[in-house]
């Protein structure tokens, strides 16, 4: 394991814990302060927005019943004129009503004009004309009994824009006999609200029934006739102020509005007023009800800024006090980890807080790694011999399985060498069974050609007495019997040759038996000593502690296959040496009769002189072929036993190249199972090699440090 420096920390772009602090603090406090000076801004805007409305309605309902009263001191002006008798009585005419009514004006400088207006709802002009009056919805409500007041209109006349004030007129008997119109400057009302002022500039407008504006300020408006709520149809921007100005109207309550009015955000109150229908609107700028508001704003910034400040300097003390033990121990660990690796050093130990714990724990965390590093030192020197024990005994290892690797080559040189002894043995076994299969068939000639010589012989005995008759006949038998005789003694000596032969092979099939036994003994020692290598190996070595199982297994059974295989030899030799030995018999008889057969010959001219003694002789003869004819049996009979031993051997060693295959295979397993080992111990070797390098580093950087 390869061990690397650490990289310096690069300060530069490190944060410390107190700068971490003062900015977190920080942070909280504006945050909280903006959360605070937000909250009560908005509790403060709310409360006065909520205050603004309060006074708003009550504004409103104030400028409603004072321009209602001013209204109604008018109109009881005009409903005590319109008692007086001279309206009343029924003799004075019209005209005469209107002239008292141009005098009475000299009282009442605020009305242009006082009329009377008939039941038929004519005006009488000076010059005695009349004009119709029964398109004023006012003069209508007038003969209905009631009061009423017109909005702004346009004179018939030369008064310009002006408002009426219409009364009923009674007589003694309380019938409407016409109406008292009293008619003013439409400007009445837009004086009525001129001096009125709402916040710092706000003032307040009145609109009509249908939203035209009646009473303003400015009295161009009045002149004309502007109305928001229609001009809103075709200026979308006046849409919010025209909806308020159209629920206003449409409901008696007092409403509150937020709408734009002039280039600005404006507040307003509406109150209907009483008697007319009309609306009035106190409005102003809304930053004007607010500006406590961004005095606020400016007293909570001062103050936020100035907790922040004392935040600021207690957080940096507080901070400095927390960071210094924490400092200390940066450096103490800098000192660990870049100087001398002093593990002897210790952090003061004051207070009760979390910074005590710390220095207290830390303190016992150095201690620890003190005594863990101490113990890392005393072992490090029995690493080192264990890590030099393990290579010396890994490099001994890597020779052991260099050496069983170059045995199981020779191993298997010698399982090559053997399968091709194996299969030659089988050559020649083969060979061998083809020369009995030979010497069987010789041997059944033999049994023939002495079961004809027997009969021969025999005839010749029974003949015996006729034959000076057949003499020339008989010279010819014996010719043909020397010649017989002489392939009989040539048969006789190659059967025995070959018989020797076969005995003297069957001497190294015993031999060969021997080898095999001896190569297995060998091989089964070999798959021992190989298992007990495998097992060394550990888990390494399986495989090969499998491939050695087999071979023993394999050595085993070729052992006892070897035994038998030498069991059938043994008993095939014994019963070879028997036929040798009669064999031998068999050509000394051979000889003896071609011998025979030349003295018949050599004395066919004394045979007459002789019969007594040839009759002896040809008895001798009967006998010896009868002793021929049964060594023959005995003979024929070993070679059908010899050739099924052979057989068996033959079959035996065609089991034993099979085996020798085998055992060739698993000796190529197992070569490529000690490779595999060689290659693993030599892996081993290398790992045992950085294993010790590993504790050489782990030592110097144990030795580092200060104890």
């Amino acid at each position: 394991m390869e061990i690397h420096d650490s990289k310096p920390i690069n300060r530069k772009k490190s944060l410390s814990i107190r700068k971490k602090l003062l900015f977190s603090f920080n942070a909280i406090l504006v945050l909280l302060g903006i959360f605070q000076a937000y909250s009560s801004v908005k509790v403060a805007k709310n409360t006065l927005e909520k205050k603004v409305e309060s006074r708003l309605h009550d504004k409103a309902e104030d400028i409603a019943a004072l321009i209602s009263a001013r209204i109604d001191s008018q109109i009881v002006i005009i409903e005590a004129i319109a008692r007086y008798p001279e309206l009343i009585d029924k003799n004075t005419s019209y005209i005469q009503k209107n002239a008292f009514l141009k005098k009475e004006l000299t009282y009442n400088p605020l009305f242009i004009s006082l009329e009377i207006i008939d039941a038929n709802a004519k005006r009488y002009l000076p010059n005695g004309s009349t004009i119709a009056l029964t398109d004023r919805e006012w003069i209508l409500e007038a003969f209905k009994g009631k009061t009423a007041i017109s909005e702004p209109f346009v004179s018939r006349g030369e008064e310009g824009l002006i408002i009426a004030i219409a009364v009923p007129v009674y007589d003694t008997n309380q019938q409407i006999t016409g109406a008292l119109v009293a008619v003013m400057n439409a400007s009445y009302l837009s004086d009525m609200i001129k001096d009125i002022v709402v916040g710092k500039t706000g003032s307040c407008y009145i609109l009509g029934k249908t939203g035209t504006t009646i009473a303003e300020k400015d009295y161009k408006v009045v002149m004309n006739f502007e109305n928001i709520i229609e001009k809103s149809k075709i200026d979308p921007s006046l849409k919010t102020g025209a909806d308020f100005e159209k629920r206003s109207i449409e409901t008696d309550e007092s409403l509150i509005g937020y709408y734009m009015r002039k280039g600005k955000r404006t507040v307003s109150a509406s109150k209907t007023i009483p008697n007319t229908g009309w609306t009035v609107f106190p409005y102003a700028p809304l930053h004007e009800f607010l500006s406590h508001i961004t005095t606020l704003v400016i007293m909570l910034v001062g103050l936020g800024l100035t907790i922040l400040i004392i935040a600021i300097i207690i957080i940096f003390i507080v901070a400095k006090k927390i960071v210094e033990p924490i400092t200390r121990t940066v450096n103490i660990l800098q000192d660990i980890a870049e100087g001398a690796g002093d593990l002897t050093v210790a952090l003061p130990v004051t207070g009760n807080d979390e910074v005590t714990q710390l220095a207290i724990y830390f303190n016992r965390t150095i201690e620890k790694i003190r005594n863990s590093v101490t113990a890392f030192g005393s072992t490090t020197g029995d690493l080192q011999k264990v890590g030099e024990s393990l290579s010396t005994n890994m490099t001994e290892t890597a020779n052991t399985v260099q050496q069983i690797s170059t045995n199981i080559e020779s191993i298997k040189k010698q399982a090559v060498l053997q399968a091709s002894s194996v299969t030659q043995t089988a050559g020649s076994m083969e060979q061998m069974q083809r020369a009995i299969e030979n010497l069987n068939i010789n041997i059944e000639t033999q049994a023939t050609n002495v079961t004809e010589s027997s009969s021969a012989i025999e005839e010749m005995v029974a003949n015996i007495n006729s034959v000076n008759n057949i003499l020339a006949e008989n010279a010819k038998r014996i010719a043909i019997l020397q010649e017989k005789s002489a392939e009989v003694k040539e048969n006789a000596a190659n059967s025995t040759q070959l018989i020797k032969t076969i005995s003297d092979e069957s001497e190294g099939l015993l031999d060969a038996t021997n080898v095999i036994q001896h190569i297995a003994s060998q091989t089964n020692l070999l798959a021992m000593n190989a298992a007990i290598e495998a097992a060394h190996a550990g888990d390494a070595g399986k495989g090969f502690a499998v491939v050695a199982d087999e071979i023993r297994k394999l050595a085993e059974e070729s052992g006892t296959q070897g035994k038998q295989i030498s069991s059938v030899l043994k008993a095939l030799k014994v019963r070879i040496d028997g036929v040798a030995a009669e064999a031998i018999k068999a050509e000394q008889l051979f000889d003896e009769t071609h011998a025979l057969a030349q003295d018949v010959k050599q004395q066919e001219d004394t045979i007459m002189n002789a019969m007594n003694e040839q009759s002896t002789g040809s008895g001798q003869v009967l006998k010896a072929m009868i002793d021929i004819s049964e060594i023959t049996h005995e003979v024929k009979a070993g070679s059908i036993e010899m050739m099924s031993g052979s057989k068996q051997v033959s079959d035996e060693m065609q089991r034993l190249t099979e085996l020798t295959g085998r055992i060739t295979v698993s000796m190529d397993d197992m070569s490529s199972g000690a490779m595999q080992i060689n290659h693993a111990v030599q892996e081993a070797a290398e790992i045992t090699q950085k294993t010790k390098e590993s504790i050489e580093n782990l030592a110097d950087e144990v030795y580092k440090f200060k104890v």
